[in-house]
């Protein structure tokens, strides 16, 4: 259930993201690079071993009702990540939206 692969390919992504309507000033993308830098994806990583842990009690939501939001134009988590989570809750409804678009569907999906 990981997101992005290495620290270096996150990296290269956080470098190459075009989020200035997201992330308008430097400390916001500052602050999306960090986050990106801190998803645990080597077992060497700080809470790789809690990401597991949490990752294999997933199973036991797998009958409750869950909605999968996804942002069409994810920069981070992409399509492959949301396949990821439609293959662990195959039973979840899955909404996508757009960027610009998550304040309305809240307002519409509380």
């Amino acid at each position: 259930m990981r997101g992005p692969g290495d620290r270096a390919q996150r990296r290269d992504m956080g470098r190459n993201l075009t989020l200035h309507t997201a992330f308008p000033t430097l400390t916001s993308r500052l602050a999306l690079l960090c986050w990106l830098g801190d998803i645990p994806t080597r077992v060497s990583d700080p809470s790789y071993a809690e990401t597991q842990q949490i990752e294999q009690r997933l199973a036991q939501f797998a009958r409750t009702p869950i909605l999968l939001v996804w942002g069409r134009r994810d920069p981070v988590l992409g399509e492959s990540v949301l396949r990821l989570w439609q293959q662990a809750f195959p039973h979840a409804s899955t909404q996508t939206v757009t960027v610009g678009r998550i304040d309305a569907f809240l307002a519409t999906h509380p």
